[in-house]
């Protein structure tokens, strides 16, 4: 399973994604939601604020209530953020070596409850007012890939926010 890359300009592009995805036991359905589900960008830091009586957690989080990542393209599907990758956001490497490594689980089920196990956990903000995670700093590949294959969960280092006005933040935000 080897994912072939074309390079157009300095985006590197996946030229068989849905083969690979294929390949690792994804059928038509599954990976039509990847193509469905569109990222979004973070809330506004200046509406959210960290909690002051809850500490940073670690917990298996739902991959399906993640809304974006700092470095994904807000208003792209999770299969485009991975198959389209403009080299100043992501870095292309990395996803080759998560599909080289999705093989040694044997499954596509064992590969998906992989996420929830992992040894480093993804760095995400949980806005409380929302049920909703972004990923922050560390793990952008790591979520997106996840996403990608519809692990129900990943492994997370969780730092929760609440929005600070009256008014319901998230509900303004597309």
């Amino acid at each position: 399973m080897i994912l072939h890359y074309s390079t157009e300009v300095s985006i590197h592009v996946s030229d068989n994604l849905e083969d690979v995805l294929s390949q690792i036991g994804m059928n038509a359905n599954d990976i039509a939601l990847a193509k469905s589900k569109v990222l979004r960008p973070a809330y506004p830091n200046d509406l959210y604020t960290p909690l002051p009586d809850r500490q940073t957690t670690f917990t298996c989080i739902p991959t399906d209530k993640i809304i974006g990542t700092t470095r994904s393209t807000p208003g792209q599907s999770v299969f485009d953020n991975v198959c389209f990758v403009p080299d100043s956001k992501r870095h292309s490497d990395k996803f080759k070596r998560y599909f080289g490594e999705l093989s040694r689980y044997g499954s596509l089920d064992s590969t998906r409850k992989s996420f929830a196990i992992l040894i480093d956990p993804v760095d995400v903000n949980y806005y409380t007012d929302s049920d909703e995670y972004f990923v922050e700093r560390d793990g952008n590949h790591r979520a997106l890939t996840a996403m990608l294959i519809g692990a129900p969960y990943i492994k997370a280092r969780v730092h929760n926010l609440e929005c600070f006005r009256s008014c319901p933040c998230f509900l303004s935000i597309p």
